[in-house]
């Protein structure tokens, strides 16, 4: 609270309110808001949730303007929705307190948007809100350019609906359909992999096996590329600096833009064939690629498709141990512990027997006694083995996939393969950073994803024959990749 008076009296300031006026209005926010969230603790107790005729909801809306922000933000009008009617009329007595709703407006407003102001707004609020240990770091020249990039990307690319916009041009910018179709073929040929897996596996059973292979071949791939012909941009004017348009003007107008776009979207039937990256609020500038078990879908985003994980004259080799891993890891994600509660339309429902789910958390409990009895960093104690096991399994079932490919390709490199994985993963981190993810990543430390996963696999002690006694070597019985 004391940093938020701070930056309040600092941000109010240069709207034009005196310290005094800024507190005042700082403190005014403090109590409507705990008024909101006074009723919002007596609505989760109730839990009076449930199906109601909107026409009756606005009644019980009284001063509240739910229609006005409904039609403004062009939603269809159902005939029925999901509401605590409770609520709605808690909402309508708050509303009563024009005052105290100002004061939260305000002071909302000018927190949401320091980021897009100007530079100096920034760099004071992010001074002000760092930890103790960030404020004692001392950034190399190297690492203030990283942060740098960081700002620009975070902040004013991924950060905002503007990303949805520029990913557009970005895309046919810089990317063809030769890497669309490569990049296909790749996920495709992992998935295929993945499914000759299963069909080997003791502990899955033949239904089990079955209805995988079922879920692997209704995965839907979105590649680099949202389907932005479905969106339609021309209501965003984005006015340069230089004709007197700011960043917060453009971000208000894409972000406006946003929610017409789902407000239409939520009139239409889902269809989990589609990427509207405002539906899901990811845009292909994402630094990511990911699994959404409600799609049972692939997301490579344009945004990762960069330097070591994938570049269009990369050999096959470096290929499968940047992006291929990637991907790979991702597809296990499908079928892990809470994928496996997924089906194959991304319904939530179990697609396995109970009795394979057991035989797969066993084989995971294997893996976090294994990963628990590691201590990373020196004084901090055992690994938490259930915080990153997920990840490490889905790790394990990249590299297993690509190796299953690279069986496949003639004179493969393994050695390119296994040196370009480990660059891939290679960190350098201060004391106090790695402390930080080593207590609250849920994947594990850098070096751990490269080490572990590559002692799983017989190609490597192959590759560079290691011995038992080496430091890399875990005998067979040891191991811990479940696919």
């Amino acid at each position: 609270k004391t940093k938020i008076d701070t930056y309040a009296v600092y941000i109010l300031s240069r709207l034009g309110y005196s310290e005094r006026e800024a507190r005042k209005l700082a403190e005014r926010c403090y109590q409507f808001e705990k008024k909101i969230t006074e009723a919002k603790e007596y609505i989760e107790m109730t839990e009076d949730t449930c199906t109601q005729r909107f026409d009756e909801m606005l009644k019980a809306a009284g001063n509240y303007p739910l229609a006005s922000y409904w039609q403004a933000n062009g939603y269809a009008v159902p005939e029925n929705v999901m509401v605590s009617v409770k609520l709605v009329r808690k909402a309508d007595k708050l509303c009563s307190d024009v005052e105290g709703f100002k004061a939260m407006m305000i002071m909302q407003y000018a927190l949401q948007f320091h980021d897009y102001l100007d530079r100096e707004t920034y760099d004071f609020y992010k001074d002000l809100m760092k930890s103790p240990e960030e404020a004692k770091q001392v950034l190399t020249p190297e690492e203030e350019q990283d942060a740098e990039d960081e700002l620009i990307y975070d902040t004013y690319i991924g950060g905002t609906s503007i990303g949805n916009i520029m990913g557009k041009y970005y895309t046919r910018e810089y990317f063809d359909q030769n890497d669309h179709e490569r990049l296909e073929t790749l996920t495709r040929s992992l998935i295929e992999a993945l499914k000759t897996d299963f069909s080997t596996l003791d502990w899955l059973s033949d239904d089990g096996k079955a209805a995988a292979i079922e879920k692997a071949d209704n995965m839907v791939l979105h590649i680099i590329e949202p389907d932005y012909d479905l969106v339609d941009y021309s209501d965003i004017h984005i006015v340069s600096k230089e004709d007197g348009g700011s960043f917060a003007d453009a971000y208000i107008q894409a972000e406006r833009h946003t929610k017409h776009v789902m407000a239409k979207r939520s009139a239409e039937a889902f269809d989990r064939n589609l990427w509207i990256p405002e539906e899901l609020n990811v845009t292909t500038m994402t630094l990511n690629a990911f699994y959404a078990p409600t799609h049972n879908a692939i997301f490579i985003c344009a945004g990762i498709l960069a330097g070591m994980i994938y570049e269009t004259d990369m050999s096959d080799e470096e290929m499968l141990a940047g992006i291929g891993t990637i991907i790979g890891h991702e597809i296990t994600h499908g079928f892990d512990a809470a994928g496996m509660t997924y089906d194959k339309i991304g319904a939530n429902q179990m697609f396995v027997p109970d009795a394979d789910l057991s035989e797969y958390n066993n084989k995971a409990n294997n893996a976090k006694i294994y990963l628990s009895a590691l201590k990373p960093v020196a004084g901090e104690g055992g690994y938490s083995g259930e915080r990153v096991v997920s990840e490490m399994i889905a790790d394990m079932g990249g590299v297993k996939m690509c190796l299953m490919l690279a069986e496949k390709m003639p004179d493969f490199d393994y050695d390119l393969f296994f040196r370009n994985f480990a660059k891939h993963w290679a960190r350098s981190l201060d004391k106090d950073t790695e402390v930080i993810y080593f207590k609250s990543d849920s994947h594990p430390l850098n070096y751990l994803r490269a080490n572990i996963c590559l002692q799983q696999f017989d190609q490597f002690y192959e590759t560079y024959g290691v011995q038992e006694g080496d430091k890399m070597y875990l005998a067979p019985e040891n191991r811990i990749a479940i696919w």
